[in-house]
């Protein structure tokens, strides 16, 4: 080992450069080699010591470093470049890596987006994450995309895209659009389900609630022909007054009635609770009081004003029912229950309680509180004008005329009739002649006539019991053409005849004349006749079928037959024999 002669620190004799300062080795004498010394012998007489020497001076790093740069200046240098060089391609790769591969990457973007490949073009946004505004073109590839599907009418994808980007610009009235375009196809294949749980989304948009409705109304009429009755029941409930679909809904409640499937029906413009059902009809009585009325004014009330408030037809079903009061029996077509009736239908105080009032019965009143108030001496409607339950003394007490004075309502009771048939009517566009809006009894078509001799068109047979006449024949004939095996003829006074149309019968064929009054409110046929008919005061007759507005497809099909008769001569050949 020698030592560095600038640091003093021990380097091997090989080094060329200190390993502990770096500068090239100045390597300094090796140490003298210690002799052993030999065992002291006497001493010699003590010579003086020679002066020690002065320490090195100190060394000069900064001037052997510069020595050292001077030496080595090329390869320092060299060894310097290659480190600038290094960094530079370091920089040059961050710089391709971070700017120009991106800027390639959007580029390449907005052509997929340019050229209408929106989902490479979302996807490809959406790798370049936080990329100048690429989360923002994201999204507007995403809108174009959805418009794209909206216009393709890809309406479900549509709407599954405005909906995801839900308030971006005006994706919301978009979306609106497309959910309204969704619910028409919905209607067009007959899904009326999805296409009324898509318009309620967008309730008040365009017509979107008129379509609604008929999606439900059509909806109805196939639960009618699928003889869901409950549910076209419903159904048509849900509609009020839309198109016909009170007067659809009229007939199914008897049905519904008799098979125990509703307990309450609507009748006239009341509600009534049904108490008693036997065969065909049904006992049912007013949900709620309809009127104060004095006692004394209550039977020619009923049987009167109220009475008149019902139409032909609801009138037609009302059955005339003997009843005793004040121990006399009389018929009655509505009236009130008995104390002993009120009791049997109704078990229970809460189940008689109606309201804030009570109700008048035959022979007595229940209070609001359901306890039934009788009183045998009472006139002969049994209302005491001076008798009372009083809850909290839980006795009857006098009080004036308390009954007359409003306190109490009037609940009529009934019997209906439940054997008219329910009408079916077909899906749309159902153009077959086994698919018209008929009444239940299928092998029959229901003809309304007039029940009166109208000669020769209508009129009593020999023996009384059928009818004949060129409508007869008519009727016969545009039944067979149609594929029945027959016709049910339905006898209603002339001045009511239009009031059962489309729910008695499917159609009128009794010396009905054409005017543009009733083109505007019903399904009117070509003439059949044209010609005088007999008392008539008009310079010309023109007799039409009539059907209901609704009804195209049987209106058709009686066209249809009219031509076929007229062609064939057979119009002529009835004129000759009924004439």
């Amino acid at each position: 080992m020698v030592h560095c002669k600038v640091c003093g620190q021990e380097i091997t004799a090989e080094d060329e450069f200190c390993q502990h300062c770096g500068m090239r080795a100045q390597k300094a004498a090796p140490a003298p080699t210690p002799v052993k010394k030999e065992p002291e012998q006497e001493q010699a007489p003590a010579v003086p010591k020679e002066p020690e020497p002065p320490p090195p001076p100190k060394p000069d790093y900064l001037k052997m470093a510069r020595e050292y740069y001077a030496n080595n200046k090329k390869k320092v240098t060299t060894i310097g470049g290659i480190a600038a060089l290094a960094l530079v391609c370091v920089i040059a790769l961050v710089v391709v890596f971070n700017v120009a591969v991106p800027a390639f990457k959007y580029s390449k973007a907005e052509t997929l987006l340019s050229g209408g490949q929106y989902d490479e073009a979302i996807a490809a946004f959406a790798a370049l994450t936080d990329y100048k505004d690429a989360a923002e073109r994201e999204k507007d590839a995403k809108y174009q995309r959805a418009g794209k599907l909206l216009a393709d009418q890809y309406y479900n994808l549509a709407v599954d895209a405005y909906t995801e980007l839900g308030s971006y610009k005006d994706a919301p009235s978009h979306l609106k659009e497309a959910q309204y375009q969704k619910a028409g196809s919905l209607i067009a294949a007959e899904d009326y389900v999805s296409a009324i749980a898509t318009l309620e989304k967008i309730k008040g948009y365009k017509d979107a609630n008129d379509l609604a409705k008929e999606a439900k109304y059509r909806q109805a009429k196939n639960l009618l022909n699928a003889k869901d009755y409950l549910g076209a029941y419903t159904a048509f409930d849900s509609l009020g007054t839309y198109k016909d679909s009170a007067q659809l809904k009229f007939p199914l409640q008897f049905t519904l009635v008799k098979n125990r499937q509703i307990s309450t029906i609507q009748f006239g413009t009341f509600e009534w609770t049904v108490l008693k059902v036997e065969g065909e009809k049904a006992l049912v009585i007013a949900t709620e009081y309809v009127a104060s009325k004095p006692e004394e004014e209550v039977d020619a009330w009923l049987n009167g004003d109220f009475y008149n408030l019902f139409s032909a037809e609801e009138k037609a079903k009302i059955i005339t029912t003997e009843v005793e009061i004040g121990g006399e029996k009389t018929n009655k077509r509505v009236w009130l229950l008995s104390e002993s009736e009120a009791r049997t239908y109704f078990t229970t105080n809460d189940q008689r309680k109606v309201g804030y009032k009570g109700w008048y019965l035959r022979d007595g009143f229940v209070s609001k509180n359901g306890v039934i108030g009788y009183d045998k001496d009472s006139d002969e409607w049994g209302f005491s004008a001076n008798v009372y339950f009083n809850i909290s003394a839980g006795a009857w007490q006098g009080f004036g005329n308390y009954l007359k004075a409003g306190s109490y309502g009037v609940r009529p009771a009934l019997w209906l009739k439940l054997d008219t048939p329910a009408t079916t009517t077909p899906k749309p566009n159902t153009p077959t002649t086994a698919s018209h809006d008929f009444l239940l009894e299928r092998d029959r078509i229901f003809v309304g006539i007039a029940a009166v001799d109208y000669k020769p068109f209508i009129c009593h047979s020999a023996d009384g019991d059928g009818w004949m006449g060129f409508d007869i024949d008519l009727a016969q004939e545009i039944g067979k053409s149609l594929g029945f095996s027959g016709v049910h003829f339905v006898e209603t006074p002339w001045e009511q005849i239009f009031d059962g149309l489309g729910i008695e019968y499917d159609c009128i064929i009794s010396a009905v004349s054409y005017t543009t009054e009733r083109e505007k409110r019903m399904g009117l046929s070509i003439p059949y006749f044209v010609g005088n008919a007999p008392d008539s005061d008009a310079d010309l007759d023109t007799f039409v079928v009539v059907t209901t507005k609704e009804n195209q497809t049987l209106l058709d099909e009686i066209n249809r037959t009219i031509q076929e008769l007229e062609a064939s001569g057979m119009l002529k050949a009835w004129q000759n024999k009924w004439f």
